[in-house]
């Protein structure tokens, strides 16, 4: 019997040739995932400068590497967000809530484009759904309480301050805390 004929050659065969085919196409994939990370990185360095135009170009070519990779997702709509074009951070944001739905910070930043839009129930639904994921989520926090500003709801809005403060988040503490005195400093107040 020839051995080219024998099945458990054949499949032996087979086997090595999966084998190797699967060593070389993992490491493909994960210089793939490596390299979404790295644009993802020069996306952020980018926003850092400025440089909006050359943060979407990054955080896009991120996703050529990684479609499924969700935070250039996430990181284009905060470019949006700061550019005011808050219908393509909706979008940005629904397509990474598609990729991963359990990710607050989807929610965060949704809370935030629809807070910019002034359709406040909105932000407040997505500020919630954002601090039932991660309770301890500072962006979260802050987004609720901004929105109870907004909402002119200074209880509530304090009761947000002290959970950020409780945190030690300094900048976003003091971020909400301009907010409050800035909405609520006309009306009788005490001591945040």
């Amino acid at each position: 019997m020839k051995l080219s004929n024998n099945p458990f050659f054949l499949k032996l065969t087979f086997y090595f040739f999966t084998l190797s085919l699967g060593l070389l196409i993992y490491p493909l994939a994960q210089a793939e995932t490596e390299s979404a990370r790295y644009f993802n990185r020069l996306g952020k360095e980018s926003f850092a400068r400025q440089d909006y135009e050359n943060a979407l170009a990054y955080f896009n070519k991120a996703i050529e590497f990684d479609p499924n990779y969700v935070y250039p997702r996430i990181n284009i709509a905060v470019v949006y967000i700061k550019k005011g074009d808050y219908e393509a951070a909706i979008s940005q944001l629904k397509k990474a809530e598609e990729l991963n739905p359990q990710l607050p910070e989807i929610y965060a930043q949704l809370a935030t484009a629809f807070e910019k839009k002034g359709e406040l129930a909105l932000a407040l639904e997505y500020s919630k759904k954002a601090i039932s994921l991660r309770q301890d989520s500072p962006r979260s926090i802050y987004n609720l309480g901004f929105t109870y500003v907004l909402e002119g709801d200074r209880v509530s809005a304090l009761k947000q301050y002290r959970r950020l403060k409780q945190k030690g988040e300094e900048s976003l503490t003091n971020r909400l805390l301009e907010k409050i005195q800035r909405k609520f400093m006309s009306q009788p107040s005490g001591s945040p």
